[in-house]
């Protein structure tokens, strides 16, 4: 008599932590994929500004080279890392090319003025996404998510957030 109890009690709590882990990690994944979208989106504005400030690059080796970086955006192949690093070129790239060349028009100043903002909000969100990842890394490191992300395979799926982020956040 007393083992079935024992046996449905150790079924019961196997399963509750079961759906206590499994609920975690979504909420993890939830709030990263929310993150990213953000941060995407901010990029996906940047990349539009850097075009337009691209065309108005007088040395035309410069503006060749910064529209070829530009171009390199929209392959799908790129991961959440290598679009980072993207942002860091570019952002580099367009620093020097103002440190040398005034604006010629004011709307060519307002967008610079918009731009620099924007690299600063990216920075921001950057700073945020990084979070987000420790909090999952340190998410699947404990009991009972740990259990869980084993056999869901979460494991790594997302990365180091300082491998990601530690580059982005430091150069802005």
């Amino acid at each position: 008599m007393v083992f079935p109890i024992i046996l449905g009690s150790l079924i019961g709590i196997t399963l509750l932590g079961w759906l206590v882990g499994y609920s975690v990690l979504l909420k993890f994944v939830k709030r990263i994929e929310k993150r990213w979208s953000q941060l995407s989106r901010l990029l996906h504005r940047y990349e539009r500004i850097s075009k337009k400030l691209a065309l108005e690059v007088q040395d035309s080796e410069q503006q060749q080279n910064l529209i070829a970086s530009l171009a390199s955006i929209n392959d799908p192949s790129l991961t959440r890392v290598r679009r980072l690093e993207w942002f860091n070129q570019i952002n580099d790239q367009l620093k020097e090319i103002q440190k040398h060349q005034p604006p010629t028009f004011l709307n060519v100043q307002e967008e610079r003025i918009e731009h620099e903002q924007l690299a600063t909000f990216i920075s921001y969100e950057v700073q945020a996404y990084e979070h987000e990842l420790r909090l999952y890394n340190k998410g699947i490191s404990t009991a009972p998510t740990k259990f869980v992300a084993r056999i869901h395979q979460f494991e790594n799926t997302y990365g180091n957030a300082s491998e990601d982020c530690k580059q982005t956040v430091t150069s802005n």
